[in-house]
């Protein structure tokens, strides 16, 4: 492990914007993941998370204000789990003002990895109301070159804290506290923390030259920030900072080259500059904030056609709120309402959807059963089958009052759990007569392919 790596391989720590955090259950769980290099091949794959402290259930103890949460992992590599993770956090408020103050929870988990691809499944429940929320995350755990010299992955932080203050976060002397969501408000610069590795076998002290710049959604430099170097002979730790004054609202990603002799190597990260008080005005009786916009955007696409996709990832956030607008607006019964009733329709399905059928490969909106549910909403009937022996789990779903009457026909074609479309008689959806014989009844064919 590096000497920047706390010895620990699973860590856990709570801080807040005033020194320490507290943690918490809500729908906004968001999951980064980072690597960087270990010995012998293997790679450490950190994930991070964040919560808001608010949406935790308390109740009044001696002490004050007690919530708790407990935390899961299950890593999975092709189908099959290869390692869980559990622990649980307390919380302890001096008063319920405190509960609404903005403090979030920022925990982190480290585990040595082969390269490969990983589903990570990762369930939070907030022990006195049993509300449980579930997000999946697919990682990319890539092996670090061996003939050349290579960086980790960016780590951007909500705060540096000179000391080992913050012993799980301990990046040599310092403490790295992360921001998962990667969202920062002007005039705060941003923090960001990386390692650099040699050529293995390589002694010799190199110089290495940081050029960091500033892109507008991955197509071009916007701004271009001062270069700075580093020299040493082994692994060598980067802090540093970067300015976001003057930039509007919107998605970026910072990106990082470094130079050593005759190489280069670079790597960049997307964040999101918010600002919250100066919301984007689409109409007079409409705002919106940026972080609001890249979320619904994240939701909505597979309403849109790829070239739809396309284009609007040229917008920036005042355009995007735009083509929200006027995609919600060709729904719209009454124009002269500020809110579109199919838009927060849209919104209540995407999270009963997300709640009831979230996997370890797939927010629940994202799979097929959550996509159709969010399009149709609820079936007018709905048969599950999962108890017969000679057949794999399916169920069928039928909306009365589409074209005529129409079928879906769901399939757990790997006996995980994840249900695939296999047959619709919905126009423009897969449609697949044979599909019971195909899908459902066991034999020795592998179905899964």
């Amino acid at each position: 492990m590096s000497n920047f790596k706390n010895s620990m391989l699973l860590t856990l720590a709570l801080v807040s914007a005033q020194g320490f955090f507290s943690v918490v259950i809500g729908s906004d769980l968001t999951i980064d993941a980072l690597t960087f290099k270990a010995d012998s091949g293997r790679v450490y794959l950190e994930l991070h998370f964040d919560l808001p402290r608010s949406a935790l259930t308390h109740a009044k103890s001696e002490g004050g204000w007690f919530g708790a949460a407990n935390f899961e992992v299950l890593i999975e590599r092709d189908s099959v789990a290869l390692a869980q993770d559990e622990w649980r956090v307390e919380d302890v408020a001096a008063t319920p003002e405190a509960l609404a103050s903005g403090q979030r929870i920022v925990d982190a988990r480290i585990y040595q990895m082969l390269p490969g691809t990983y589903q990570i499944l990762v369930s939070v429940t907030d022990s006195l109301s049993c509300t449980r929320t579930v997000r999946s995350k697919t990682v990319e755990v890539e092996p670090y070159p061996v003939g050349r010299f290579s960086f980790s992955d960016i780590q951007l932080a909500q705060h540096v804290v000179e000391g080992n203050i913050h012993p799980r976060f301990d990046r040599g002397g310092f403490s790295i506290i992360p921001n998962p969501r990667k969202l920062y408000a002007p005039p705060a610069p941003v923090n960001y923390y990386l390692e650099i590795y040699p050529t293995i076998g390589d002694t010799l002290p190199h110089d290495y030259r940081i050029s960091p710049s500033i892109l507008l959604n991955s197509t071009g430099i916007l701004r271009t920030l001062p270069a700075i170097k580093r020299s040493g002979s082994g692994p060598i730790a980067v802090i540093d900072t970067f300015s976001i004054a003057g930039l509007p609202g919107d998605t970026y990603f910072f990106q990082l080259e470094i130079t050593s002799e005759n190489s280069s190597f670079t790597r960049n990260t997307k964040f999101y500059v918010f600002l919250p008080d100066s919301l984007i005005a689409v109409t007079p009786e409409e705002n919106y904030d940026s972080l609001a916009i890249i979320e619904e955007f994240e939701q909505v696409g597979f309403l849109l056609t790829r070239e739809q996709v396309a284009e609007a990832n040229k917008m920036r956030i005042k355009g995007k709120a735009q083509f929200l607008k006027q995609l919600w607006r060709r729904y719209d019964d009454d124009p002269k309402t500020p809110e579109v009733p199919l838009r927060k329709v849209f919104r209540t399905r995407v999270k009963e959807a997300d709640d009831r059928w979230t996997n370890s490969r797939s927010v629940g909106h994202e799979t097929d059963r959550g996509r159709i549910y969010v399009i149709h909403g609820e079936p007018d009937d709905r048969e599950i089958h999962t108890l017969d022996s000679h057949a794999k789990p399916y169920e069928t779903w039928t909306y009365n009052s589409l074209q005529g009457g129409v079928l879906f026909a769901f399939v757990d074609r790997s006996a995980l759990g994840e249900f695939t479309l296999v047959h619709s008689t919905f126009q423009g959806e897969v449609f697949n007569p044979g599909w019971y014989e195909n899908y459902v009844v066991k034999s020795t064919v592998d179905t899964r392919k």
